[in-house]
């Protein structure tokens, strides 16, 4: 029987704010403009009991899209 990945999280987890703060090594504040910034597109915040929490799958792509996006301003276009 295949071993289960360790530390694997599943698409449909729901993260906290402070987590999403810890892993993109920002402050709350930083996370408040991102929410802010339309232009941004940064997954909205679920809010349960005065907390916000994320959906994993809108970060994951999310942040591919940023990556994406970043890779494409630094590589030069060949003509």
């Amino acid at each position: 029987m295949p071993k289960a990945k360790v530390n694997s999280v599943p698409d449909d987890e729901w993260v906290p704010d402070p987590v999403v703060c810890q892993e993109f090594g920002i402050t709350a504040m930083t996370l408040w403009r991102w929410d802010h910034d339309p232009e941004l597109g940064f997954p909205p915040p679920f809010k349960v009991r005065n907390r916000k929490f994320r959906r994993r799958q809108q970060i994951n792509e999310w942040k591919n899209s940023w990556w994406r996006a970043a890779i494409a301003r630094r590589t030069p276009e060949v003509v």
